[in-house]
């Protein structure tokens, strides 16, 4: 099954940009929301492995449900860390 790597960017008030790549992660959080803050942020970044199977054929006679997936981080996963702001 394949898997694709995707980063989050969050900061304290749920501000947050993803990705799949860190750097473009935190340069898109930098872009929308870099102007808030004065200098540097703290921000957590997290990256997460999605793996799933490859889609079957669709069924036009059926229509597909239940495409969202909840996923809880846990506080100890990721990094804590500031973003220079511009």
């Amino acid at each position: 099954m394949p898997t694709v790597e995707v980063w989050i960017v969050m900061d304290g008030s749920g501000d947050c940009e993803v990705a799949t790549d860190e750097t473009i992660a935190i340069g898109r959080w930098n872009d929308e929301f870099g102007e808030n803050f004065s200098g540097e942020a703290v921000c957590r970044i997290v990256k997460l492995n999605v793996t799933m199977s490859v889609p079957p054929q669709p069924d036009h006679d059926k229509k597909e449900s239940g495409a969202a997936v909840d996923v809880i981080v846990p506080d100890r996963a990721g990094q804590t860390g500031t973003v220079e702001t511009e």
